[in-house]
């Protein structure tokens, strides 16, 4: 097993490095440009911190807990702390939490599960969860029919709503779905994206238009590839193409942003934030962070992580990784994911009724 997971590491690594390896120095941070107002935001920092701090400090049992200010960037801009207390007892309110992993999600979801160790944790304090596969390598309106019909077909419990948490390439993948269906955004409470690539990436322009027929040649592999253009989607100016095109998305969104040191970054990705950081990107090693945030959502913060660590828990599922390509991975995904369910729920008591019709099943 562990020699089959390092030729996948391998292979996966030869795949995206579209890059060199040299040291460059990280572009210098400009908190300005990842503001709300600059990126056409919400401001909600200082309550998602003080959530985060909240369950972070009740909290320390669990997996990769630390400090929360290791967990969120602090940047000079942020409001003053927000001194409310944070209900921390079973949940109030019937939300059912649907994960959308990003792109090549499946091709190792033998390896490891975007989502799975968080969704333990909310599972065990009482909310339901829900992974929803997508076609990893499809392009943003393939799977968003795909995403469209099975939301729809997804049976729910009286007042029950969906909270869609969508990590990478998922982000754009799923404001089409509810672009399309004008029935869909009932069904839905939320929407928040995790270094979601809503304006793509650059790295996207140097890859192959084509990934399915080398990704096929993982080890374990099983793509869902879709009409294999996923790629071809996350080019900038594709993406910021269809952003101009589209209206607001009809229900709240949220968003986790990403970024890091490159020190903070797993091994495998560090070619990449290399490149980005040639290009004048703060990233996360795949995406860069002024490019996460959709126009219009509340920015809940800026994670200090890159792209894997936010959301796939490769090092718990093979403790060597640890010490290898993905040697930054170790993230405390159970708070974070807790607070972000959190917070809906409070903006959902605050303002909107959570009335949903049932559907059989």
């Amino acid at each position: 097993m562990r020699r089959r997971a390092a030729a996948a590491a391998a292979l996966a690594a030869l795949l995206l490095a579209a890059c060199t390896l040299r040291s460059v120095a990280p572009p210098p941070l400009e908190p300005e440009t990842l503001s709300p107002a600059r990126l056409g935001a919400i401001e909600d920092r200082a309550r998602f911190r003080a959530i985060l701090c909240a369950i972070a400090t009740a909290r320390p049992e669990l997996p990769d807990a630390r400090p929360c200010e290791a967990i969120l960037h602090a940047l000079p801009d942020e409001p003053p702390f927000d001194p409310q207390p944070v209900p921390l007892g079973p949940p109030r309110l019937p939300l059912r939490v649907v994960g959308l992993p990003g792109l090549a999600a499946d091709c190792m979801a033998w390896f490891a599960t975007s989502f799975a160790d968080a969704f333990a944790h909310l599972e065990a304090l009482g909310w339901k969860t829900a992974i929803l596969p997508t076609g990893s390598l499809a392009s943003v309106a393939w799977n968003a029919q795909k995403i469209r019909a099975e939301l729809s077909a997804m049976a729910l419990a009286p007042g029950e709503r969906l909270l869609l948490l969508a990590h990478s390439k998922a982000a754009a993948d799923v404001l089409e779905a509810l672009a399309l269906d004008p029935a869909l955004p009932e069904r839905v409470a939320a929407v928040v994206t995790v270094a979601g690539a809503v304006m793509g990436s650059p790295l996207a322009e140097e890859a192959p238009g084509s990934w399915a027929p080398v990704l096929a040649l993982l080890p374990g592999a099983r793509c869902a590839v879709g009409d294999g253009q996923g790629v071809n989607d996350l080019v900038p100016r594709v993406r910021r193409a269809w952003l101009a095109t589209r209206p607001p998305p009809p229900v709240p969104v949220l968003a986790l942003g990403a970024f890091a040191e490159e020190d903070e970054i797993s091994t495998l990705l560090r070619p990449f934030w290399r490149r980005l950081a040639e290009l004048g990107h703060t990233s996360d090693g795949q995406v860069p962070a002024s490019f996460q945030i959709p126009p219009g959502a509340r920015l809940l913060g800026w994670l200090r992580a890159d792209h894997l660590a936010v959301a796939v828990p490769f090092a718990r599922r093979h403790p060597w990784l640890a010490h290898d390509r993905l040697d930054r991975n170790a993230f405390p995904r159970e708070i974070l994911f807790e607070a972000v369910v959190r917070r809906v729920e409070e903006l959902v008591l605050e303002g909107r009724p959570l009335a949903s019709p049932a559907r059989p099943g």
